[in-house]
């Protein structure tokens, strides 16, 4: 397990939580987090498409790469499917999810402005 044997130096401890878990383990669980019940949970068929979901977030998605190479700074949409080839060292980028959260990735070579310009931009997007 990730969590476990990297995120916290095999010191974690694992515990599993499902549909034969006892109401102890549940009531604990529940406390942990500081609310809730096992009642509260909804029914899997109630989150709907799980690939139909997947579709509608890999659409809206959005990659921008803010670059200031041509002596002007450009924040320019890229084109999909992204990959990972496409982010250079000497630029910014910012990542913009459907699910209302933003992201920026800083090149290494990239240039005070461009850093600058990508925090100001990735703050008008929220």
């Amino acid at each position: 397990n990730q969590v476990r044997d990297q995120d916290h130096n095999g010191r974690g401890r694992v515990e599993i939580i499902d549909q034969y878990s006892s109401e102890v383990d549940v009531q604990r669980f529940f406390t942990a987090l500081g609310s809730g019940s096992r009642q509260l949970v909804p029914d899997e068929s109630a989150g709907g498409d799980d690939q139909q979901f997947e579709r509608s977030e890999e659409q809206a998605v959005v990659l921008s790469e803010v670059s200031d190479s041509s002596g002007t700074l450009k924040v320019t949409p890229l084109s999909k499917p992204y990959k990972q080839e496409q982010l250079k060292p000497q630029e910014v980028y910012i990542l913009d999810t459907v699910s209302g959260s933003i992201y920026v990735w800083v090149g290494k070579q990239s240039t005070e402005r461009e850093k600058s310009e990508a925090m100001s931009k990735a703050q008008q997007y929220l």
